[in-house]
């Protein structure tokens, strides 16, 4: 349990973000367990090894689980009202002029749209806390990610942001090769429909023979953006983490101007 007092108007963003966070670690979970309640879908080559390599297939079982999407969806909320909240203290007093009503945290689909958006829903907050916005590059292109975010929070409001799969990384793997047990080191599966994974696997110098599943293995999912999704192919975790370090700089940011007003 995180307990915040109510001595800064940014404490709300903060609790925010660490929610989004705590969404971001059931994801982690979820992702730990869809992989253990999969099972052996491994595909090997019904033949003998050739030219010391073969190639492997895994076809999942499932779909990806609807309640994936609901935790992807809420973290993403969470992780955006932080910026909103951010911006509405920056426009009321003592940091700004106003009282917030209006105010959002601005994005635009350009530079200029988002120019145009800071300059109306903010126009109360100081020279300051607008160079701070503009620091951020809200747009298509801008370098952390928050029109996406914007985006990727709009469209949960009317579709679930259900992500895909887009690599199975499997860290052991046991096969018999020609009746000789071989512990294969870790190995990228990659994916074009996020349920067909493939990958070519090299053996130890000797082994030859047809292959055998020993049945001891362990893997994890790369849960990633989905098609037509903004961010699509992205990693979900290491990617929302990310913003999610931004928002609480913004944060930090946002307080420094807060213990030390300025005057423009």
């Amino acid at each position: 349990m995180m307990y915040m007092t109510y001595g800064s108007p940014f404490a709300g963003a903060t609790v925010k973000i660490h929610r989004g966070r705590q969404h971001l670690a059931d994801l982690r979970r979820a992702e730990h367990e869809f992989a253990l309640r999969e099972g052996t879908q491994f595909l090997l080559p019904g033949g003998p090894v050739q030219d010391g390599k073969f190639n492997v297939t895994y076809m999942t079982q499932n779909l990806m689980p609807l309640e994936f999407a609901t935790v992807v969806g809420d973290s993403v909320h969470n992780i955006r009202t932080a910026f909103d909240y951010c911006a509405v203290a920056l426009t009321k007093p003592p940091l700004g002029s106003g009282d917030g009503i209006r105010a959002a945290f601005p994005t635009g689909e350009n530079p200029e749209r988002f120019q145009s958006f800071l300059r109306t829903i903010m126009h109360d907050a100081s020279v300051s806390a607008r160079l701070m916005l503009e620091r951020l590059q809200p747009y298509p292109g801008g370098k952390y990610l928050l029109r996406e975010l914007h985006e990727l929070d709009l469209a949960d409001k009317h579709n679930l942001l259900i992500p895909s799969i887009s690599k199975l990384k499997v860290y052991k793997l046991d096969v018999s090769i020609g009746g000789h047990r071989v512990a294969l080191g870790p190995q990228d599966f990659l994916s074009q429909d996020g349920r067909v994974f493939n990958a070519t696997v090299s053996v130890p110098p000797g082994a030859s023979g047809d292959v055998k599943l020993d049945g001891q293995f362990g893997m994890n999912f790369e849960i990633a953006f989905g098609p037509g999704q903004p961010l699509q192919g992205r990693p979900v975790f290491e990617t929302l983490s990310q913003i999610s370090e931004t928002a609480s700089r913004f944060v930090e940011e946002c307080e420094s101007l807060h213990r030390n007003p300025t005057t423009d």
